[in-house]
């Protein structure tokens, strides 16, 4: 019951499914006088015809604060060197001693060396005795000083904390002997908590008869002066019962953040301490636990950092994980709390860009059909990628179902002609630009009959064709010279119609000259190229 900390009884928050409790059981002792058995008459009269319950039926508060505690995730034993209530419920064990002072429960506890204590081992302690002394005219409270005593004798000597939850002794029913005394009474109790809670005892203060109706039944809860019925017990039970729980405030965790990668990616780590909260422990004294998972591999660190991993790096999909952090539990550890929250993490497909094949021939001559074949791939093999002409000269034609580019350009159409097709495999998308160009017609349908060496296209693009109509005896030679007159390089032709690559002589686009020598008289000219 001695502590060097004091703590104050703070509402419990339910934020995302709080639990309370733990696998470890707590031991509470209920001590106290007939209020803690149990007593109470069955055939609703007061004066002189009481018929009380046998011991196997009455339970009092203690089967209801049971269930409220079991059912809030609590692991508890009720011990005692008494029994009651053992037809309606296992857990029937019990100190309340019926007719007893507080000078008398004093004296029983210091039996035999503090037996009870010894015998008991509790945890808890639920204090609600002085009725009798009341109701006999004694406001004195040196009897349940002695009672604490004992608990902290038994502290030292064991070396175990006790929480110890004393109660204000309950109102007695309107009208009954003595009345007027429970206030008193109830005042001196408090300054005595005061003075003990200030000195460090593990003390918790409250009114398990708060919300009692202190009228006889069947207008109020009392069955007669001074015994609750059952539905007052069972409001005693309630008190007791948030005295409990809210000893310990349960950790309260915000949302985590639910995560997306592709696959091959990782996962952002998660801090731990970002999302809890916790009134009396600080971050690092949250024990954090996960869901197992399927899917993934969760590990969290020393520092509470939480990562998750793919188990299989080709796997794909979502899987929800909950996070549960867990108190130290106050005072007592069997009274830690928990609460958790979940989060979805969904591993995506990794999605390949689609890509596009475009043939490098994309040249063409005014008023000659045109055609280019397109071809589309992706590497996923469930993805389906679709062409479409973004952009397109109007001579331009685009059939989506052959991925064909077709039409015929007009002279006006006469220089670089800008295309761009998109492709889409209904993830993403890629763009492709490109030019067609297109060039005059070769004026080699212009030339007469008697000249002796045609040369076309001009303007040239890739490559220049030679016709030599008159061969003469000794061969040709064709030199291609800069507008300043320097050679770039020259052939010797020896056959009818030769085709000179300009890309093999990183001939840029320009203006040049050129002179076919072999003849009587060299032929002179000038050649236009226009490289891509």
């Amino acid at each position: 019951m001695r502590s060097t900390k004091s703590f104050l009884i703070i509402p419990i928050l339910l934020i995302f499914g709080i639990t309370g409790g733990s696998s470890q059981s707590i031991k509470i002792l209920p001590l106290g006088n007939s209020l803690t058995k149990g007593i109470y008459c069955t055939n609703g009269t007061v004066e002189g015809s009481c018929i009380s319950l046998p011991d196997g039926e009455v339970v009092g508060y203690r089967l209801a604060l049971y269930n409220a505690l079991v059912n809030a995730g609590y692991n508890i034993d009720f011990v005692g060197n008494e029994i009651a209530g053992y037809s309606v419920f296992l857990d029937y064990n019990h100190a309340g001693y019926p007719g007893f002072w507080s000078t008398q429960l004093a004296t029983k506890m210091n039996d035999n060396g503090n037996y009870l204590m010894n015998s008991t081992a509790p945890d808890i302690v639920l204090l609600e005795i002085g009725t009798n002394d009341v109701y006999g005219g004694s406001t004195s409270i040196e009897g349940v000083r002695s009672v604490l005593n004992e608990i902290d004798e038994y502290e030292t000597l064991s070396g175990k904390p006790v929480l110890v939850f004393l109660s204000r002794i309950i109102r007695f029913a309107q009208g009954s002997f003595n009345e007027n005394l429970v206030s008193t009474f109830n005042d001196n109790l408090y300054n005595l908590y005061n003075s003990r809670k200030s000195a460090g005892d593990l003390i918790e203060w409250l009114d398990i008869g708060a919300n009692l109706s202190n009228l006889k039944e069947p207008s109020g809860d009392m069955v007669d002066e001074l015994h609750p019925n059952q539905a007052g017990y069972n409001k005693m039970a309630q008190q007791w019962f948030n005295a409990i729980h809210a000893i310990n405030t349960a950790p309260i965790i915000v949302q985590i953040p639910n995560q997306t990668i592709v696959q091959g990616n990782a996962f952002n780590i998660i801090n731990l301490d970002s999302y809890i909260y916790d009134a009396e422990d600080a971050d690092q004294y949250i024990n954090w636990a996960v869901s197992s998972s399927q899917n993934f591999t969760i590990v969290i660190d020393g520092n509470r950092q939480a990562t998750i991993t793919p188990k299989n790096p080709d796997w794909k999909g979502s899987e929800s994980i909950t996070f549960m952090a867990t108190d130290r539990g106050r005072i007592i550890t069997a009274l830690k709390k928990s609460a958790s929250t979940s989060a979805t993490f969904t591993v995506n497909a990794l999605n390949h860009p689609p890509s596009i094949t475009i043939p490098a021939d994309r040249e063409t001559y005014v008023q000659d059909y045109f055609e280019l074949k397109l071809t589309a791939a992706d590497l996923d093999a469930e993805d389906t990628p679709v062409l479409t002409a973004t952009v397109l000269p109007d001579w331009l034609h685009f059939n989506a179902l052959t991925t064909t580019l077709y039409g015929t350009a007009g002279s006006q159409h006469v220089g670089n002609n800008s295309v761009k097709i998109t492709v889409n495999d209904q993830h993403v998308s890629v763009d492709s630009n490109f030019v067609i160009s297109v060039f005059p017609k070769s004026a080699l349908t212009e030339v007469e009959e008697t000249d002796p060496v045609i040369i076309y296209p001009n303007p040239a693009t890739q490559h220049i064709t030679i016709i030599c109509r008159k061969n003469p005896e000794q061969p040709v030679v064709f030199r291609l010279y800069s507008l300043t007159g320097t050679l770039l390089f020259s052939e010797r032709i020896q056959e009818e119609t030769v085709s000179l690559d300009l890309k093999k002589y990183n001939i840029p686009s320009g203006a040049y000259f050129y002179d076919i020598s072999g003849y009587e008289n060299a032929i002179k000219g000038k050649l236009l190229v226009n490289s891509r």
